[in-house]
C-alpha cells in the first residue's frame, strides 16, 4: 500500500519518458528497483504510460541537459551503503544528500509519536550532514480530483531542484527516516521521470543505519 500511495502520476500527458524514451526497459528496471526496495511486487502497482511525464519543457531541458557528467564510482546500481557515503562526503564533495521522508498514516511507516511532519523532523534533526529536504506532498501537481503527491510539472520540479542546489552535474543520494521506504520515490522522480544525467542513489538502511554506525549527524535549524 505504501508504494502505491506514493506512486502518483499526472492525469493525462503523453506516454514517453524524457526526450522520447518509451515505457521500455529503463522504466521496467526502475519499477523493479522501487518496489523491491519497499517490499512489493511490481505487479501490485504497475507503471502505466499515462502516469509518466510528457515531453520535457524548456525549463526541464535546462535542468536535465543531454550531457552525462561523471559520478562517484559505486552509484551505478542506484543503491549505496552508509559506509560508501561517509567516504564520499567531505571537503570538495559534489554529492548532494536529500532527506526524502514521507509518512504513511496507519502503517508501519507512519509518523513517530510527537512528530510534526517529515519536514519538521528534518529541521529538528537528527539528519545527515548537509542534507536538504524534498517534500513529496508540496512538490507536486494539483490533481482535479484532489489526489495527493502527483508527479510535479516540469517548472515546479526544476524550481525545487534549484532550491536544493541540484544541477545536472550533481550526484544525489536520497534517504529517509524509516530505512528504505519513501526515498525510492524521489530516486524515481529525479532519475527516471525527469532524466537527471548525474548519478542518483538510495541510501541502504537510511537514517537508522547511519545512526547505528555512529556516523556524524546534525540537529537544530539547518543552515540557511
Amino acid at each position: 500500500a505504501g508504494a502505491a500511495a506514493l506512486g502518483g502520476g499526472r492525469g493525462g500527458g503523453g506516454g514517453r519518458i524524457r526526450g522520447g524514451r518509451g515505457l521500455g526497459g529503463l522504466a521496467r528496471q526502475a519499477e523493479r528497483t522501487v518496489f523491491a526496495a519497499v517490499g512489493l511486487a511490481p505487479s501490485s502497482c504497475h507503471l502505466h504510460p499515462r502516469l509518466l511525464p510528457a515531453a520535457p519543457s524548456t525549463a526541464t531541458r535546462r535542468f536535465a541537459s543531454s550531457s552525462s557528467p561523471s559520478s562517484p564510482a559505486g552509484m551505478e546500481r542506484g543503491l549505496v551503503s552508509c559506509e560508501w557515503l561517509r567516504e564520499q562526503l567531505g571537503a570538495g564533495s559534489r554529492l548532494r544528500v536529500v532527506d526524502a521522508t514521507w509518512y504513511l498514516p496507519g502503517s508501519p511507516f507512519a509518523a513517530p509519536a510527537g512528530s510534526a511532519g517529515p519536514k519538521a523532523d528534518w529541521e529538528a534533526g537528527p539528519r545527515l550532514p548537509g542534507a536538504g529536504f524534498f517534500d513529496v506532498d508540496a512538490v507536486a501537481s494539483v490533481h482535479p480530483a484532489g489526489l495527493p503527491h502527483m508527479l510535479p510539472d516540469e517548472d515546479t520540479f526544476a524550481s525545487a531542484m534549484a532550491a536544493l542546489g541540484i544541477e545536472p552535474s550533481t550526484p544525489v543520494v536520497a534517504y529517509d527516516r524509516h530505512g528504505v521506504f519513501s526515498a525510492p520515490r524521489f530516486w524515481y522522480t529525479l532519475k527516471v521521470a525527469f532524466g537527471h544525467p548525474a548519478g542518483v542513489a538510495v541510501l541502504d538502511g537510511g537514517l537508522p543505519r547511519w545512526q547505528e554506525l555512529g556516523y556524524p549527524l546534525e540537529t537544530g535549524a539547518p543552515p540557511a
